[in-house]
């Protein structure tokens, strides 16, 4: 069996296509897809241009930054308690694919997404 060393050519290889796969992903489905898709849908469900978000009012163009914010708030605590487990369960490739196709997952999921059908309007 072939031991894979950290610094092989191949495995290096591998982690810069993943790089820089995720970085396009990131830009492509973030800046371009979700952010006008999330502030339409703000406005579409908006009175008086804003949305209540658990009773607090957020001006409905700037409700994509406050998912932001509230994303990277959640990156920060999350990220490292995932890493410590990925490296002390020695899961790191299972792990990495299941969020990987939960994120392929979410994505294809944004196109079925409808306010009325997930009955959210509610929450808007």
């Amino acid at each position: 069996m072939k031991k894979v060393l950290k610094s092989d050519k191949s495995t290096l290889r591998a982690w810069y296509f993943y790089d820089w796969a995720i970085s396009a992903f990131t830009t492509t489905v973030i800046t371009v897809l979700i952010g006008p898709y999330l502030t339409e849908i703000a406005k579409n469900a908006s009175i008086d241009g804003f949305v209540s978000i658990l009773g607090i009012p957020v001006f409905a163009g700037s409700f994509v930054p406050y998912c932001i914010s509230l994303s990277v708030i959640l990156q920060v605590f999350l990220l490292p308690l995932l890493g410590a487990i990925a490296d002390y369960t020695h899961q790191k490739k299972l792990l990495l694919g299941f969020f990987a196709f939960t994120g392929a997952a979410a994505t294809i999921g944004l196109y079925f997404f409808k306010v009325q059908i997930m009955n959210l309007e509610e929450y808007f």
